[in-house]
């Protein structure tokens, strides 16, 4: 038999197709980077003020017990946005420089 497959050594692209356009070249290019980590889940000064009394430990199981948060898996950042007056203890969540100045300053603590 005579062809292009018939000769001694020939090897064919599997994904060749006869040289039309394969699938794969007809699918539309995913663009751009996913991280396969969690983003930060942000918690403002104001939300703690609002649903914490003074004294209280603020962790990510408390936070998620009212509803602050929806995901225990991604880490939770507290960031200065408002302002707080109640002393709260706060471990094992990430906290920006200017809201650990503003919690100490109150007479809570970071833990």
């Amino acid at each position: 038999m005579k062809g292009q497959k018939s000769r001694s050594g020939a090897n064919v692209n599997p994904i060749f197709e006869g040289g039309r356009s394969t699938l794969i070249e007809h699918l539309p290019k995913v663009r751009g980077f996913k991280s396969h980590y969690p983003k930060n889940q942000v918690v403002d000064l104001t939300k703690l003020e609002k649903n914490f009394a003074d004294g209280d430990l603020v962790n990510p199981q408390s936070l998620l017990a009212k509803k602050i948060i929806d995901n225990i898996k991604a880490s939770v950042k507290i960031l200065s946005d408002g302002k707080i007056e109640k002393k709260i203890t706060i471990e094992k969540c990430l906290v920006s420089k200017s809201a650990k100045s503003k919690i100490e300053a109150v007479g809570g603590k970071v833990i």
